[in-house]
């Protein structure tokens, strides 16, 4: 089974929720991520928290899509400079986490983007 993953981001609102479990946290792990050691030497122009909701579809061919609609958009510092319009698309490896969520499902990613048009995802909340 083929699964490819993209995520856009719309802002729209969110119905209220209840309080959400947690499935996990994955903070620890940005210091391990290559794409995010390479923004330590470029001068930062967006530093976001995003939270959306995570939608299966199917491509064309048949193969699964997880998709995530980003529905809230806010600076990950308070003095972090977070604007975003139009659509952000990335894709994740097979074998993710994403992956086996279920659809709807919250995630939170941490997005930075580099003056020099670099970009770096890390998730950093999945609650089911």
């Amino acid at each position: 089974m083929k699964i490819s993953m993209t995520s856009r981001f719309f802002l729209q609102k969110m119905p209220a929720t209840k309080s959400l479990a947690m499935a996990g946290i994955f903070a620890g792990l940005v210091s391990l991520n290559p794409a995010l050691q390479a923004t330590e030497h470029s001068t930062i122009f967006q530093d976001c928290l995003l939270e959306g909701k995570v939608v299966a579809d199917k491509a064309s061919d048949g193969s699964n899509i997880v998709r995530i609609d980003f529905y809230k958009a806010q600076p990950y510092k308070p003095e972090s400079r977070c604007i975003i319009d139009g659509t952000l698309e990335f894709k994740q490896p097979k074998g993710s986490l994403i992956e086996n969520l279920s659809e709807g499902s919250v995630v939170q990613y941490h997005y930075i983007k580099t003056q020099d048009g670099k970009t770096s995802w890390q998730l950093v909340g999945a609650f089911i």
